[in-house]
């Protein structure tokens, strides 16, 4: 195990400068419903950390995003 490799690093927070500046978009893992399975989608915004949506996404199949 390399020198250091154990040592817990400090906490650095960042967030953009103004509002608007990036939005993060998430898929929170899934569950289980009686009609299938739940994917949840937040949207928010990095300065505030004010959650814009947060929609139920319902995927049958795993896609991928390819380059075209």
């Amino acid at each position: 195990m390399p020198a250091g490799a154990g040592a817990q690093r400090a906490w650095i927070r960042f967030e953009h400068a103004a509002p608007n500046d990036l939005w993060q978009m998430d898929f929170k893992g899934n569950f289980a419903l009686r009609s299938g399975r739940c994917h949840p989608l937040t949207v928010l915004d990095d300065h505030s950390r004010y959650k814009s949506c947060l929609q139920s996404a319902a995927m049958s199949k795993p896609r991928r995003c390819a380059r075209r």
